[in-house]
């Protein structure tokens, strides 16, 4: 019995959420984008969710059915989520030893808030096997962490990045959004590490993807993108990065600027 033909994809629309598909965490996707995303779908075009979320907070988006050909990058690459079965995959998860030393460094130099993304092995099967733990004291000394969150009252995230750079050198990626907030998640877990993994399986490159976000954290993703856009407003360190800036997050904007790219960029598929 032959192995039906994958869909034919002519492209990809690389979305950050929170800032650029939702402009806060507690929205859901607007009527308008998952129209956008739909139509764009329909012509042959992945559509990848590259986020810092953790696993079991995606869901609450209602992202629209029928949409997700390929998996979600979370926590910042640290895994991918199938959101139809809540399963994790291509994990890059941040070993006990060296989360606890983490953890220390950040503790030692007082940082306001600390919060982990975690589980109990390396390699957790489903979102929900995973789940956030605020505080050092909290964290199990056997976890496994996907991402690590720290902000640092009267520190900068550049300052922060500097120090954790100093001392765990490339062992760990560093990023950081906006309100100087630092995100350190595993060496090699970066947004556009399993973004290239993801779109290799289909044979797509830079040259057919659009990409949008709006922090320093999608820095990496923008930049390699054929075109890119960042949502106002425009973090520092964006500006050579994207080919254009976007009003608002969410709705007519952002939806009207992924339909408008697809249909300038054409529908060039190739089955694979």
């Amino acid at each position: 019995m032959s192995t039906p033909a994958r869909r034919a994809l002519c492209g990809a629309i690389v979305l950050d959420v929170d800032g650029t598909m939702v402009a806060a965490p507690s929205d859901r996707i607007a009527d308008r984008l998952a129209e956008a995303l739909l139509t764009v779908h329909a012509r042959g075009w992945a559509i990848v969710v590259a986020t810092s979320r953790s696993p079991r907070s995606i869901e609450k988006l209602g992202f629209p059915d029928g949409i997700q050909d390929l998996p979600m990058v979370i926590a910042n690459g640290a895994a991918l989520l199938e959101l139809r079965t809540g399963n994790l995959s291509r994990h890059r998860l941040i070993e006990p030893r060296s989360l606890r030393l983490v953890l220390d460094v950040l503790d030692g130099a007082d940082f306001d808030s600390v919060v982990c993304t975690i589980a109990r092995e390396a390699e957790p099967v489903a979102a929900q096997d995973t789940w956030k733990v605020q505080g050092r004291d909290n964290v199990e000394r056997d976890a496994w962490a996907l991402k690590v969150v720290a902000r640092a009252r009267g520190r900068t995230a550049g300052s922060t990045i500097g120090m954790l750079a100093h001392q765990f050198g490339s062992s760990l990626s560093l990023s950081h959004t906006r309100g100087e907030i630092v995100e350190i998640t595993a060496a090699g877990a970066t947004k556009l590490d399993a973004v290239q993994a993801l779109l290799g399986r289909h044979e797509l490159d830079a040259s057919r993807t659009v990409a949008f976000g709006d922090s320093m954290n999608d820095y990496e993703v923008l930049r390699w993108a054929n075109r890119s856009f960042a949502v106002a407003p425009l973090e520092h360190g964006l500006e050579g990065a994207v080919n254009g800036v976007l009003p608002r997050a969410g709705g007519d904007s952002l939806a009207s600027a992924i339909e408008r790219e697809v249909e300038q960029m054409g529908d060039r598929c190739t089955d694979k």
